[in-house]
């Protein structure tokens, strides 16, 4: 087990399952039609599993990784081993410099952008490989999928950049069909007015769900991961993921501190939003918002403790959250307290916990802040 950070006494904690989350890559790679590409979706640190051990788990299962930002393809390029970093987000100018000279593969979104690209590259003598990012009707980054204007041609044909890949994302994949198969359209619409050699290129649109949704007779020859191997999925896609044995990776841990009893009629943290009905058994939880715990668990969230579920009472402090142990057999301070993850028969899900936190589930695991000590398990 490698612990990343110090090496005290922790007191909040994730565990990160470096085993399952190869595990859900190659599972996932076998799920896709044949020759389909991989693109491993790492942004935002690996959707809070931390960017560098995971790409230094998986880098010899996938063909590329994407991120959001500059700031986050320097913090994965030492670990890549050569493959190519993709930057999903518009540039700024002052980053575009830093990209050429990296050879970071930039999603490209707009004429001006494009101009910087290949101005830097001349100057850097430099050819800057880049995707073309299509808006089809996400109303986001992206040339609009009717912008077929003579200056987006002719910057395309500069001897400084190479167009490496086509790339469009599908706004309501999964929940709008109608709509998902408009943008599709749109976008191979857009592919035949510009007349794209596509079988030399990177073509994506599909993002995490792409099990689902991947067809052998589609145009894309490459697919871009990120919540499926991480083992999470929206409720309507997680039997999927049980079928094929994609399993999470993450856990989310933290200790009681304190415990102790109070009395019928006290209130309970900030506002006094809790009120004890009968003499109380509370505990005390060494972590809070500024830990990734939702402000919106007051009265409503619930963990595990030595197996029982118990009840977040009154409201979440920054870094201190107070919960009903009535149920809980023999606590004692210092017992695990656990959030996301598996104890014993009884499990709490991420989708569950974000349910909870009226959240989405990948804000739940982007929320656990850089204080959460990272421990990751092979």
């Amino acid at each position: 087990m490698l612990k990343q950070g110090s090496f005290g006494n922790m007191r909040c904690w994730i565990e990160i399952d470096l085993t399952r989350f190869r595990d859900n890559i190659v599972i996932i790679k076998k799920s896709l039609p044949k020759g389909m590409g991989y693109i491993s979706v790492v942004k935002a640190n690996a959707y809070g599993c931390g960017a560098q051990e995971l790409v230094k788990s998986s880098v010899d299962l996938v063909d590329a990784f994407a991120v959001a930002n500059l700031n986050e393809a320097m913090a994965i390029k030492d670990y890549s081993q050569g493959k190519k970093i993709l930057i999903l987000g518009p540039l700024l100018s002052e980053e575009i410099n830093s990209v050429v000279a990296n050879g970071f593969v930039p999603l490209v979104s707009s004429c001006d952008e494009l101009t910087q690209l290949v101005a830097t590259a001349k100057a850097l003598e430099k050819v800057a490989e880049i995707h073309l990012k299509i808006d089809t009707g996400m109303g986001r980054s992206g040339f609009w999928h009717e912008n077929n204007s003579d200056e987006l041609r002719r910057l395309c044909h500069s001897s400084q950049i190479k167009i490496g890949g086509l790339a469009t994302h599908l706004s309501c994949l999964g929940s709008d069909n109608a709509y998902t198969e408009l943008q599709r359209k749109n976008f191979r619409n857009w592919l035949r007015q510009f007349d794209w050699p596509t079988e030399e290129l990177k073509i994506h649109e599909s993002s995490s769900f792409a099990i689902k949704d991947s067809r052998v007779d589609d145009i894309c020859n490459c697919v871009r991961v990120g919540a499926m191997q991480y083992g999470i999925a929206p409720d309507d896609i997680v039997q999927e993921l049980d079928r094929l044995g994609i399993r999470p990776v993450l856990s989310f841990k933290s200790k009681l501190v304190l415990v102790k009893n109070i009395p019928k009629g006290v209130k309970i943290g900030y506002d006094g939003s809790y009120r004890t009905t009968s003499d109380t058994k509370i505990g005390v939880v060494a972590c809070g918002y500024a830990d990734g715990i939702p402000v919106s668990f007051i009265n409503r969230g619930h963990c595990l403790v030595n197996g029982s579920v118990c009840q977040v009472i009154g409201r979440v402090s920054m870094d201190q959250t107070t919960i009903c142990l009535a149920n809980c057999p023999g606590p004692r301070p210092g017992d695990t307290v656990l959030w996301i993850g598996s104890d014993g028969a009884r499990c709490i899900t991420v989708n569950e916990f974000s349910k909870a936190g009226r959240r989405i589930i990948r804000e739940s695991l982007c929320a656990i802040s850089g204080r959460v000590e990272r421990v990751y398990k092979r």
